[in-house]
C-alpha cells in the first residue's frame, strides 16, 4: 500500500495511473478508464452500489465476482466530504495471521474452496483465503448483498467481522491524496459522509517494469478438507474458484 499526493484533477490522475499499471475498464468507468465515484442517489437501490451512496461502504474487494479481481487499485481524492467519509483500509495478511493466531477453525472453513459466492448468476465461487503460490495467499471478500457464504461458513462470520474491525485502518484523505493497493491483499472502504465527496478510481495490472507479487505470505499450513460447493440462485452450478 503506497499513499501518495498528486493534483487534483483527472487528468493528473490518470497519468499517474498509467506510471504504475495498464488500467482496466470497469462498467461505471470513463473512456479514459477512470471512474468517478460521488453520491448519486438514482444508483443506490440495485445490488453493489453503495459506493454511489452517502452511505457506508464495508471494506471489500474491487472485483470479487469476476474470475480474476483486477490486481492494483488507485483512489485519489477530489473533494473531500463536509463531514467523515474517511477512507477505510484493512491488509488481508494482518486478518489472516489474527485468526491463524486467535481462531484457526475461522481460518481454515475460509480458505476452502466453496467457501463462498461472490455475485449474481454470472459470478464466481471461492474462498475467502487463496492460496497464489507456495506460502503465498489472497484475499476476496465483501459482507454485503452481492455474497452467500456457505452454511459451514456462516458461524463464523461474527469472528471475521470483529477481526476486520480491529484491524481497520482510517485514513483521511484530503483533496489530491491518494493509495495505491494491491487487491489481492488489501481490502478498501468508507465511512458514511454528508456532502459532496468525490473520488477517482483506478484498476488495472502492474506494468512489466514494476512487477508487484500477488497476495501476502504466510507459513501457515494448507488445509486438507474436501471443497464444499454453493451453486448460484437460479443456476445448476457455479465455477469453481
Amino acid at each position: 500500500m503506497v499513499r501518495f499526493g498528486c493534483a487534483a484533477n483527472r487528468d493528473e490522475v490518470h497519468a499517474v495511473a498509467q506510471t504504475v499499471m495498464s488500467l482496466r475498464g470497469h462498467p461505471d468507468s470513463g473512456p479514459d478508464g477512470l471512474t468517478e465515484l460521488r453520491a448519486r442517489e438514482a444508483k443506490s437501490s440495485a445490488p453493489g452500489r453503495a459506493g454511489f451512496t452517502h452511505r457506508e461502504l464495508p471494506p471489500h474487494t474491487e472485483g470479487s465476482s469476476v474470475a480474476c479481481p483486477p490486481q492494483l487499485l488507485m483512489l485519489v481524492c477530489l473533494r473531500p466530504a463536509e463531514q467523515d467519509g474517511h477512507t477505510l483500509l484493512v491488509d488481508g495478511a494482518d486478518v489472516f495471521a489474527d485468526l491463524a493466531e486467535r481462531a484457526p477453525e475461522t481460518l481454515r472453513v475460509l480458505t476452502r474452496r466453496g467457501a463462498a459466492y461472490f455475485g449474481g448468476a454470472d459470478g464466481h465461487a471461492a474462498p475467502v483465503f487463496d492460496r497464489t503460490n507456495a506460502g503465498r495467499w489472497s484475499v476476496r471478500l465483501r459482507l454485503d448483498d452481492l455474497v452467500r457464504f456457505a452454511p459451514h461458513v456462516s458461524p463464523h462470520l461474527p469472528r471475521l467481522e470483529h477481526t476486520l474491525e480491529r484491524n481497520t485502518h482510517v485514513l483521511d484523505l484530503a483533496a489530491g491524496e491518494g493509495v495505491l493497493l494491491d487487491n489481492t491483499r488489501w481490502l478498501h472502504g468508507r465511512r458514511g459522509f454528508v456532502g459532496e465527496r468525490v473520488m477517482l478510481r483506478a484498476l488495472g495490472t502492474c506494468r512489466a517494469d514494476t512487477p508487484v507479487s500477488l497476495g501476502f505470505f504466510s507459513s501457515w499450513a494448507v488445509p486438507t478438507d474436501p471443497p464444499p460447493q454453493i451453486p448460484p440462485e437460479g443456476s445448476s452450478g457455479c465455477r469453481d474458484g
